[in-house]
């Protein structure tokens, strides 16, 4: 016959690892500095910008022959 074990300490000790590990993650992405995160900012902006710039504008189709 098996160890009888107790749920709740099993669910708690789950729950207390997932927490650790999601409390890491945060601690790598949220913990940078104010000047990380400015230069993360304006790369992400300078991205936008140049795909703005390579769209490809569709008229209305009003100029195309008929």
């Amino acid at each position: 016959m098996g160890d009888v074990i107790n749920l709740n300490h099993y669910r708690k000790r789950r729950e207390r690892r997932e927490a650790e590990r999601r409390a890491a993650e945060n601690r790598t992405k949220l913990a940078r500095t104010k000047a990380e995160r400015e230069s993360a900012q304006q790369d992400a902006d300078r991205r936008q910008r140049d795909l703005d710039g390579k769209r490809i504008d569709r008229g209305s189709g009003d100029d195309t022959p008929a």
